[in-house]
């Protein structure tokens, strides 16, 4: 992930908490506080993946030590848009495997985190052999509301999950 996108995610989640109602009511229990952390990465993820491969442009507020006002945030709210990708018929989902991925390439910080929560939704901890399982699971759901994206995406990590998952055919699974 690039520091523009977790600067974008990080001023996403600011701004999520600082206006939210209920936010002066009660301190948020754990749960929300990862919650608002995932909220925040994911629309860290959304307005950054039309710039995914730009080269770095660094904001003030990155490299300052100023405090965040409130008249700051309301500027960094009045900043912050969507923008389009540009790439038609649609981004590519081949970023990893190309060493010269043009702007706009998609991104699939978010997708990870699905994926992870979904190995998560087995075992109740972190396991590899449960991402592996999530990941080839979510690879085959092309019929799903995502379409054929997941078999795009994941069609090269299939064969590390594979090998994890102790297949050894070179055909369909090799080392990570």
């Amino acid at each position: 992930m690039h520091l523009l996108n977790v600067c974008r995610g990080l001023i996403a989640l600011v701004l999520f908490i600082l206006v939210n109602p209920f936010a002066a009511v009660a301190q948020p229990d754990l749960a929300s506080r990862i919650e608002g952390l995932l909220i925040g990465g994911i629309i860290g993820d959304a307005a950054g993946g039309p710039d995914e491969f730009l080269d770095p442009v660094q904001s003030v507020w990155t490299s300052t030590d100023t405090v965040l006002t409130a008249e700051g945030i309301a500027q960094l709210r009045a900043r912050f848009r969507l923008k389009p990708y540009t790439r038609r018929p649609y981004p590519e989902s081949y970023a990893q495997w190309r060493a010269d991925s043009p702007p706009g390439t998609i991104t699939d910080d978010s997708r990870f985190k699905i994926l992870f929560f979904n190995s998560l939704a087995e075992t109740g901890r972190p396991d590899r052999l449960a991402f592996a399982r999530a990941l080839l699971a979510w690879r085959a759901d092309t019929l799903g509301v995502y379409g054929t994206l997941p078999r795009e995406w994941l069609d090269e990590f299939a064969y590390a999950a594979r090998w994890e998952l102790g297949e050894r055919d070179p055909r369909i699974a090799r080392p990570p």
